[in-house]
């Protein structure tokens, strides 16, 4: 419980404006992240989550820079895992239940997140949205739990298909 708790307060030094203190923050989450990748990425993502579907990144004078940092971590966080996968020719060991999950509430909070009045944050969104669908996280879950093949917030939203169009038309 502590220990969930001083990464929540790390977390939240991520996102500071302040870009060395959040890069030294988030260079201790990757470090804390590798000491077990498959074991810490879900409770890490978890966190941003938390913090984000609160808004306890958001500021008083409206400030969208906490929000987009979040995201942007988060995504860079997807990223190492991923980049550590592929250096070290390992197979993606996560939870299949735990990371759906984990994927789910993510696509959840970004539904929030997509009904910002800015731009920027909304792309920045997709970015993210899109790495939690990277390959190494699509094929691990599909080998385990193939009913999930095309149900990705995101592959709904870029898809082709003239049904689902007409359920993300404005």
């Amino acid at each position: 419980q502590q220990e969930k708790m001083i990464i929540e307060k790390v977390t939240i030094a991520v996102v500071n404006t302040d870009s060395e203190t959040a890069s030294t923050a988030f260079a201790s989450l990757t470090a804390y992240l590798m000491q077990e990748p498959d074991t810490l990425l879900p409770p890490l993502i978890n966190i941003f989550l938390s913090a984000l579907s609160t808004r306890s990144f958001s500021s008083a004078n409206n400030s969208h820079a906490g929000i987009l940092s979040a995201f942007e971590y988060l995504q860079r966080l997807l990223l190492r895992y991923s980049r550590w996968l592929k250096d070290g020719g390992r197979d993606c060991a996560l939870k299949v239940s735990e990371w759906t999950h984990v994927r789910e509430t993510a696509e959840g909070v970004s539904l929030m997140w997509l009904t910002h009045t800015h731009a920027v944050v909304r792309k920045q969104v997709l970015h993210c949205l899109g790495a939690f669908s990277a390959p190494v996280f699509k094929a691990h879950e599909e080998k385990k739990m193939p009913q999930l093949r095309g149900t990705r917030l995101i592959e709904l939203m870029l898809s082709k298909d003239a049904d689902t169009r007409v359920a993300w038309s404005p």
